[in-house]
């Protein structure tokens, strides 16, 4: 079962695959050669106390008068072929469900967006569901900022993840990022020799 779960993307896998596709390249079709770095260790800090002080906030950033909280939630879709841990999941007192993600940003990104989609997508298929909304909750500035989550970002994911299974399935080096300058602090770098 763990070396099944092993083969699926995880949510992340699509935020880097925006970034630069070929971090999924490296990542599935080389595994274990990742570098740890300080800003990853950082974020993990992070999150863990975002996580702590989460449990005093109240619902109001989310026009909720009350909810209920679920921190660290895994969920798992093998027909997605993806998986995910979700830093927080709200349920209002109406059953709607509306996902959390903690980001250590001072603003909220396209590829925020597209993890947040994913994670819509994971907990319709786990709770038998609707999500049209959720938030990026940015540390930092300790604010909640709503995502309208379309349809059209749900089919972005799919498709992102029909081409990132075909990158792993061919084992087939990608071409780099077109945006050079992110190259410049990425871990993968020196395996890249043609940037």
């Amino acid at each position: 079962m763990t070396d099944s779960l092993e083969r699926l993307f995880i949510v992340e896998d699509l935020k880097q695959y925006g970034y630069c596709p070929r971090i999924v390249f490296y990542t599935r079709c080389m595994p274990g050669i990742r570098p740890r770095t300080f800003s990853m260790e950082a974020g993990r800090d992070d999150h863990d106390e975002a996580r702590r002080s989460a449990r005093r906030r109240t619902f109001v950033q989310m026009g909720l008068e009350s909810g209920r909280r679920e921190f660290d939630v895994d969920i798992v879709c093998p027909a997605l072929n993806l998986r995910g841990k979700l830093d927080e999941v709200v349920t209002a007192d109406s059953g709607e469900v509306i996902p959390v993600d903690y980001k250590a940003a001072g603003k909220a990104a396209e590829n925020h967006r597209l993890q947040l989609a994913a994670y819509a997508l994971l907990l319709e298929a786990d709770r038998r569901t609707t999500v049209h909304r959720g938030y990026i909750y940015l540390i930092p500035t300790r604010q909640a900022r709503l995502v309208k989550l379309r349809p059209a970002d749900k089919q972005t994911v799919r498709q992102l993840l029909a081409e990132m299974s075909q990158i792993v399935d061919a084992e087939a080096m990608p071409p780099p990022t077109p945006v050079r300058a992110r190259c410049a602090g990425c871990e993968f770098r020196r395996f890249c020799n043609d940037v």
